[in-house]
């Protein structure tokens, strides 16, 4: 499979794919998390240039109440938009961060991004998406509406 899931707690070789997150972790934490309220989700995807020793973010933000796509989806179509006009590689390997797991809905009638990350990765399996939250979503214990 070309998703690559990874828990900051879960014991794994993948170290180098954890320290590389936990940088992006860092950077999204200071551009974006610290504005945000206790209970807010945010995230980004990003390719890390090695010649350049650091993360080009492609697309960060924060999930809002509505209908707005979550930031999770918005930055796996970011991806695909710029992998289609060709200023990405397919090949690359891409990094999305998330303060908090994709959300997923078991009884149906509210958004599941868990799913579509899934899916997506499926759909594309030339592009390598490696996956980190910091926390698990608990449905019923989740504040924003929407979600």
């Amino acid at each position: 499979s070309n998703l690559i899931l990874i828990e900051e707690n879960m014991q794994s070789e993948e170290t180098y794919h954890i320290e590389q997150l936990k940088k992006l972790e860092h950077i999204l934490e200071e551009k974006i998390g610290a504005n945000t309220t206790r209970d807010g989700m945010y995230g980004g995807v990003a390719t890390w240039q090695r010649e350049q020793n650091r993360f080009e973010i492609h697309k960060s933000g924060t999930s809002s109440e509505g209908n707005q796509k979550h930031i999770e989806m918005q930055c796996l179509d970011k991806i695909d938009e710029l992998v289609a006009k060709e200023v990405l590689n397919y090949e690359n390997l891409f990094y999305l961060y998330l303060n908090k797991a994709p959300c997923a809905d078991y009884n149906g009638n509210r958004k599941n991004c868990l799913d579509k990350v899934i899916k997506w990765a499926k759909n594309n399996p030339t592009k390598k998406l490696i996956l980190g939250f910091r926390k698990p979503y608990a449905i019923g214990s989740f504040t924003e509406r929407g979600s």
